[in-house]
């Protein structure tokens, strides 16, 4: 009877990732199926890091630092060229700063390759990262709605340049995010927020900053009778403010119903943004911009 033939996983391609721990897994994983003398912890004495370090960087216990990084990459047998990519990829995880994981973020969507075998995300990070273009695609719901950038200027709340939407309307009708019926436009597939992994989670983030200025904008310009803002600052525990977030989200899938089973005559566009934010940490917790 002959043994069974081993079978090697495929090749891992950085360029499909976006989670570097992710990729650096499959690639020990591809490593060891395809060297018969390679060991984890021979690259890790070559390396001059300890193996359990590794192991916590891997089970995101621990952020790989530049040190590391720079000792472990000429044991990991990947090319020159995709350093660079890997670099990004770290810093969009592990950097305390968002405008570095920002920077880092669009320095992957500079690369042609990325582009090419990321479209979805490429696509969510310029739907998200420009408020406008979210607020024409649910402005379409409207009865009344004009794919015509004055028309759509006019119904704004803040000011945005034909131009401005000349572009946004370009995406969203190039996307699908809105098509054509019946001799007029609509709201067409729905946009898909997976938030998993830190490109979504860094487009979405860029997408609340802008609500959240937005909103400072609305206590001094918009009529009292056209905004709605209240909050309540309270002290909770940890397992306190675990149960907020339960509210908010059942407050949010409230609303989505709301959403669908309302068939009036829209004639308006608002986000509606719920927020439990820390305004003191506990002891020994610090910001991570401190």
């Amino acid at each position: 009877m002959t043994a069974a033939k081993k079978v090697h996983p495929d090749r891992p391609i950085l360029v499909h990732y976006h989670d570097y721990r992710e990729f650096l897994r499959d690639w020990l994983d591809y490593l060891r199926s395809s060297q018969s003398q390679f060991s984890l912890r021979a690259i890790c004495r070559r390396a001059q890091i300890a193996p359990s370090f590794l192991s916590m960087v891997l089970s995101g216990k621990r952020n790989l630092t530049e040190a590391a990084l720079q000792s472990l990459w000429p044991h990991l047998h990947l090319p020159d060229r995709d350093r660079s990519f890997f670099e990004s990829l770290v810093r969009i995880a592990d950097s305390p700063s968002t405008a570095d994981r920002i920077l880092a973020l669009r320095r992957l969507q500079r690369s042609q390759e990325y582009r090419r075998q990321n479209q979805a995300e490429v696509e969510l990070y310029q739907y998200l990262t420009k408020w406008y273009f979210v607020a024409i695609r649910e402005l379409a719901f409207c009865s009344d709605f004009v794919d015509d950038p004055d028309w759509i200027q006019a119904r704004l709340a803040v000011s945005i340049s034909p131009a401005d939407i000349r572009e946004a309307l370009k995406f969203l009708k190039h996307s699908g995010m809105l098509v054509q019926e019946h001799g007029r436009w609509r709201p067409g597939r729905e946009v898909n927020l997976d938030c998993e992994s830190g490109v979504f989670r860094l487009s979405l983030a860029e997408f609340h900053q802008q609500i959240l200025d937005l909103a400072k904008l609305a206590i001094t310009h918009v009529p009292r009778t056209e905004r709605y803002l209240v909050g309540q600052t309270i002290a909770v525990t940890a397992s306190g403010f675990a149960k907020i977030k339960d509210v908010i989200d059942r407050a949010r899938e409230e609303i989505i119903a709301y959403e669908q089973q309302d068939h009036g005559h829209k004639d308006r566009v608002y986000h509606v943004e719920l927020c439990a934010i820390p305004l003191a940490r506990p002891k020994g917790v610090k910001n991570e911009n401190d």
